[in-house]
């Protein structure tokens, strides 16, 4: 395995060895961990402090809005829910 140079690098050779798509980010992966816990949790709160935001408009981002149908009405929404459990 190569170990050598930045992490880029080492990403790089990783997904090579392992035949993932080359246009794979580590970044993917964070955004698709947001996902994950959102829908498990439908709580953005727990999303925004599992993934150490300090705001929600990160949070939001990393839950990609735009295809969850979720903006800041949603997160109010979202958290007036879990309030009443």
């Amino acid at each position: 395995m190569y170990l050598k140079g930045t992490m880029s690098d080492r990403w790089c050779a990783w997904k090579r060895e392992q035949g993932i798509r080359p246009g794979l980010r580590l970044h993917d992966l964070r955004r698709g961990l947001a996902r994950s816990l959102f829908e498990m949790s439908h709580d953005p709160r727990q999303v925004k402090v599992l993934l150490s935001h300090a705001k929600f408009s990160s949070t939001l981002w990393y839950l990609d809005a735009a295809d969850q149908k979720l903006d800041a009405s949603g997160v109010l929404r979202a958290i007036a829910a879990q309030e009443k459990k």
